[in-house]
């Protein structure tokens, strides 16, 4: 019964994912509001943090764009009321005015919330990139 359950749960998470991915794709930030938590630390690139303010600002102000997002490889960990993704995926886009192409590795934390599941923490590394 826990192992149905375990594939229900990363059935629903690899469905929310897809959503957050199309959501970038479109910076659509009325459904990533709904998909991040307020409280939402995330780790960037260069080490820095990002609010989910900031996040969607980002977006919606056009300092990040997404051209593509194609998933390599994931994988869901469901834990109770957490589910950790690990995500690896080719990105294209533009980030403050640079455009960028490359590889990267996502670490998301999903939680439960009695209305939702929503990230409430992730991390994005770079694992190759080309200049354009």
């Amino acid at each position: 019964m826990a192992y149905a359950r375990s594939m229900n749960l990363k059935e629903k998470i690899s469905a929310l994912e897809a959503q957050l991915r199309q959501a970038l794709l479109e910076a659509d930030s009325s459904t990533m509001d709904q998909l991040i938590h307020e409280d939402l630390l995330f780790v960037i690139p260069d080490g820095s943090t990002m609010s989910k303010a900031l996040d969607l600002e980002a977006y919606e102000q056009g300092n990040m764009t997404l051209h593509n997002f194609e998933v390599v490889e994931m994988e869901i960990r469901p834990l109770g009321d957490v589910a950790l993704v690990n995500l690896v995926a080719k990105l294209e886009g533009q980030y403050q005015g640079e455009k960028f192409k490359g590889t990267f590795r996502y670490l998301r934390v999903w939680k439960s919330f009695s209305d939702a599941w929503q990230v409430v923490a992730g991390s994005a590394s770079i694992l190759s990139s080309k200049d354009h």
